[in-house]
C-alpha cells in the first residue's frame, strides 16, 4: 500500500467515523501514550484506535452531571473533533496530523471532569 493509498483510505475511514457516528467505542483497555502505539507510524488502524477512544472520552463529557459547564470547557477539544473531516476532505491534513490531533483531544476531553468539578467546587 503506497502512502498515497493509505491517505485515501485514512480519509473514507474518517468520513465513515464522523458520518455515522458509532455507538460503541473504546474497546482497547489502554489509552495514550502507554499503550506505546506512539511509536509506530500512523496507519488506518492506529487512527481508528485513536478517534475510538476520543469518541469515548468526549461521550464521557455528555455523561457527566454538569454536562453544560462540561461542554463549555471541552469546546476547544468538541470544535477540533468536529472539523478534522473537513480539513481531511480539503486536503489539509496528514495521517499522523489527523492521529496528533486526535490523540490531543482525547487527552483534553479526559481533563474536562476533573476540571469541571474544580469550577464547580470553587464556585459553590
Amino acid at each position: 500500500m503506497t502512502q498515497s493509498d493509505d491517505e485515501t483510505a485514512v480519509k473514507q475511514l474518517v468520513r465513515q467515523h464522523w458520518n455515522g457516528r458509532a455507538a460503541t467505542f473504546g474497546d482497547e483497555p489502554q489509552h495514550g501514550i502507554r499503550d506505546g502505539a506512539y511509536q509506530a507510524s500512523a496507519i488506518v488502524e492506529s487512527v481508528t484506535r485513536t478517534a475510538e477512544r476520543a469518541r469515548t472520552a468526549i461521550t464521557a463529557i455528555d455523561d457527566s452531571e454538569n454536562w453544560r459547564l462540561a461542554t463549555r470547557i471541552a469546546r476547544p477539544a468538541l470544535a477540533t473533533f468536529d472539523y478534522i473531516p473537513n480539513r481531511i476532505e480539503r486536503g489539509y491534513a496528514d495521517t499522523p496530523r489527523v492521529q496528533g490531533e486526535l490523540a490531543r483531544v482525547e487527552l483534553y476531553a479526559r481533563a474536562v471532569p476533573a476540571a469541571t468539578a474544580f469550577v464547580v467546587e470553587r464556585l459553590e
